[in-house]
């Protein structure tokens, strides 16, 4: 529980490069998450290269400035091909599952990470898809910008639970 409250959008980073044990850890986590029918349609595009960083960064905008000084990024797609034949949107889930777990495993590690959302915006979409050269048959789902932390931020929790929001039984 405490890795849930604790855990805050980073978006300012050392410059420290994140290594590959970390890169692997964080990938074994997104695979983890539950998919459709255990499907796992889902792919990962992990980026260091300074160049594509920056384009990404420019794909998404304002919301991905921060990729222009990250040292890693983790793009979540999901595989048209392999999404689940009665529900293809199933694959939309899967990513995002595989995204909160990635999430957590890089706060848990000591990392800074951010959610930049991609879909459904198509424009963004087909940016990221041209910048990573995805085949047709991939949609870009997300990207995570992660790197080790060069700002805190305090937990959000109890400032987030609103009693309003929940209901018992029905409406």
């Amino acid at each position: 529980m405490e890795a849930i409250y604790t855990r805050r959008s980073i978006r300012k980073y050392t410059g420290q490069p994140v290594g590959d044990e970390a890169v692997r850890a964080l990938l074994k986590a997104g695979m983890i998450a539950p998919t459709a029918v255990d499907n796992r349609d889902w792919e990962f595009v992990v980026t260091r290269e300074r160049a594509v960083l920056e384009r990404l960064s420019d794909c998404l905008g304002h919301s991905g400035l921060m990729l222009k000084e990250a040292p890693l990024a983790i793009a979540l797609c999901g595989d048209w091909d392999r999404a689940y034949r009665w529900g293809r949107d199933y694959w939309v889930e899967d990513c995002a599952a595989a995204a909160e777990n990635i999430l957590l495993a890089a706060h848990g590690m000591g990392l800074g990470a951010v959610w930049l959302g991609t879909y459904p915006q198509t424009d963004k979409m087909r940016r990221v898809a041209e910048t990573l050269e995805l085949p047709a048959h991939i949609i870009p789902f997300c990207v995570l910008s992660i790197g080790w932390p060069g700002e805190t931020k305090p937990a959000a929790a109890d400032e987030r639970y609103d009693e309003a929001k929940i209901h018992i039984d029905r409406w």
